[in-house]
C-alpha cells in the first residue's frame, strides 16, 4: 500500500514540476525575445514556431494556474483518504 502511494505522489510531483518548469522556460524566452510587442504589432512578424510556443505557453500558464492547485488537492485527498480509510473493496 505504502509503495502505490508513494509512486502515485511522486508521479504528481513530476507532472506538476514538468508543468511549472515549461511555463518559466516559455516565460523567459518570450520575454526575452520580446514577442508580445510583436504580437500586438501590425503585419506578419512572428514565425509559425513562435506562434505556436505563444499558444503553448498560453495553454502552460493556463493549466499551470487552474489545475496544477486542483491537481494537488486532489492527490493529497486520495493520500489521506488511502491511509487512514484505506481502499473500498471492488
Amino acid at each position: 500500500m505504502e509503495k502505490k502511494l508513494r509512486r502515485r505522489l511522486i508521479i504528481a510531483a513530476a507532472k506538476v514540476l514538468f508543468i511549472v518548469l515549461l511555463h518559466f522556460a516559455l516565460l523567459h524566452w518570450h520575454a526575452d525575445r520580446n514577442t508580445v510587442a510583436k504580437l500586438f504589432s501590425a503585419g506578419k512578424h512572428l514565425s509559425p514556431a513562435t506562434t505556436f510556443s505563444v499558444v503553448l505557453f498560453m495553454t502552460a500558464r493556463l493549466f499551470t494556474i487552474l489545475c496544477i492547485p486542483a491537481m494537488i488537492f486532489e492527490e493529497i485527498g486520495k493520500a489521506v483518504v488511502d491511509r487512514y480509510l484505506g481502499t473500498p473493496p471492488s
